[in-house]
């Protein structure tokens, strides 16, 4: 496990790397209001995106149960493909609705974004494969030249003038790009395809799809909640923050598969709880420590003297997003579990509609309505692993 946790580490510290290059020279191209804009399109982009992380956990789940993984797989490819499919038609159809809900300014935007969600779901399949069979240097370099092919096309496009559209193309072309690999990777084209039964698909999906709306939530009202100069302050903060939650993942992932298999044996199981928990607060407590005594002269070198006023959310923001980590990875445990589905979606129904009913007056209550809840549900989350017989539902 130590050697997977090496890869994961140092494939995310490299990917984390050029995605803040990235940022920075979208962020310095497009100013302050052109970013907040990016932002909320790219987390659109990434919040229902992340639904399509239920083929990475039924990937896995179901490869770590069967037999024959690449017969799982074949039969994943296909079902990743319809339901890509029907998301991208939503998103061109309920586009003008989205145009104007979320302030965006041009509809072709949204219309990238949707057909980013059918590679997005073909890319998850695949490299579900790979993580359940413990690939993880494999892994690990797929997602590192993911992020290479889009930042140098974001490079090209924008020094070409394309503006806001030239920093949202790249996700669609190296997606494409990825899926190409990882289908030369994985092979098993031909061969049989073991069917998963409907009801257990449906079964994990409705466990493991509230946690990727979480992450990119509070970005996707900010052009709703702040005037356009503070949504792209406060987007600039909240995209490094955000590298700290999808670390976590990552990290994550190298236990989600001994959580599975260690899932009847309760007192290992619960030993790579704590071992997960301790990790997280861990990671969170260095970057707070890193943030305060250096991280004003990196951020600025990041974004420039127009985002000076971005960095004093960030140290805020880091502690306002731990109770949120926690949270994701309660979810995924309870994945694991298969129980308390209604406690999941209720946290997330709530949580949606806070930000849609609240009246924020400005970024300071914004986050501590962020912190408060979460770490309300985060209290629940914890008693209901440690004190709840394992046979409820």
């Amino acid at each position: 496990m130590l050697k997977n946790l090496s890869y994961v580490s140092i494939a995310f510290i490299y990917i984390n790397l050029l995605g803040y290059i990235f940022h920075f020279y979208v962020s310095r191209h497009l100013s302050p209001e052109g970013y907040g804009e990016f932002m909320v399109l790219y987390s659109l982009m990434l919040t229902v995106g992340n639904f399509s992380g239920i083929f990475t956990v039924i990937s896995i789940k179901t490869m770590s149960e069967s037999e024959n993984r690449e017969a799982v797989l074949r039969y994943l490819r296909l079902f990743a493909l319809i339901i890509g499919t029907i998301f991208m038609v939503a998103g061109v159809i309920s586009s003008p609705f989205i145009k104007y809900f979320f302030k965006i300014s041009y509809l072709p935007y949204i219309w990238i974004i949707s057909l980013t969600w059918i590679f997005m779901f073909l890319v998850a399949a695949e490299k579900g494969y790979l993580q359940a069979k413990s690939h993880f240097g494999i892994f690990s370099f797929v997602n590192s030249f993911e992020l290479t092919v889009r930042l140098l096309i974001a490079i090209l496009l924008i020094s070409s003038g394309c503006y806001i559209w030239g920093a949202l193309f790249p996700s669609f072309f190296c997606l494409l790009s990825v899926f190409i690999l990882l289908t030369i990777i994985n092979k098993n084209f031909k061969g049989s395809i073991q069917k998963i039964p409907f009801k257990k698909l449906c079964k994990i999906a409705i466990y493991a799809s509230p946690g990727g709306f979480f992450i990119y939530m509070d970005d996707i009202f900010i052009k709703r909640v702040f005037s356009p100069e503070m949504a792209g302050l406060y987007a600039s903060a909240s995209i490094i923050g955000k590298s700290l939650i999808l670390f976590c993942m990552n990290l994550f992932s190298v236990f989600f598969p001994k959580l599975i298999e260690n899932v009847s044996d309760n007192k290992i199981f619960k030993k790579l709880i704590i071992k997960i928990l301790f990790l997280i607060i861990a990671i969170f407590l260095l970057a707070e420590i890193f943030v305060l005594l250096w991280g004003k002269a990196i951020f600025l070198i990041l974004f420039g003297e127009k985002f000076v006023n971005a960095f004093k959310i960030l140290p805020i923001y880091i502690i306002a997003i731990l109770p949120l980590t926690l949270s994701i990875i309660f979810m995924w445990i309870k994945t694991v579990e298969e129980r308390n589905i209604y406690l999941i979606y209720l946290h997330l129904i709530l949580y949606f509609g806070g930000f849609t009913i609240f009246n924020f007056t400005d970024i300071m209550s914004y986050l501590l309505y962020i912190f408060s809840f979460n770490t309300i549900f985060s209290l629940v989350y914890i008693r209901t692993l440690f004190h709840t017989p394992k046979n409820l539902p």
